[in-house]
């Protein structure tokens, strides 16, 4: 079929369109555009802010937690923080954080 493509994703193959690609395509250069300007930003966000965009990052890379709970004070903080956006798509986490850097980055960056 002219215009689609068979993408292969872990055990499973979906029928996307080239717009289709091109939009998932656009997403993650945008996502990894934010997500290293973030790093270079002057001042640290609170700690809840922090907690929050990393639990977007992790979510986004990696999907739902996938190590046992930690035992350390801020290692637990992080995991906690990560396992509340369970069920939360790659994508969609992607497009929350960069959501959440966007409107943080005047006061941060």
């Amino acid at each position: 079929m002219r215009g689609c493509h068979w993408i292969g994703l872990e055990d499973h193959s979906i029928k996307m369109s080239e717009y289709e690609i091109q939009m998932l395509v656009n997403l993650y250069h945008q996502f990894k555009k934010v997500s290293d300007s973030v790093r270079n930003w002057k001042t640290k966000p609170s700690d809840n802010e922090n907690l929050a965009l990393y639990s977007l990052y992790k979510q986004a890379m990696f999907g739902d937690v996938n190590i046992s709970e930690p035992s350390g004070i801020v290692e637990k903080a992080k995991w906690n923080a990560w396992t509340g956006r369970k069920g939360i798509s790659k994508d969609d986490a992607k497009k929350q954080y960069i959501e959440m850097a966007e409107k943080l980055h005047s006061k941060y960056a």
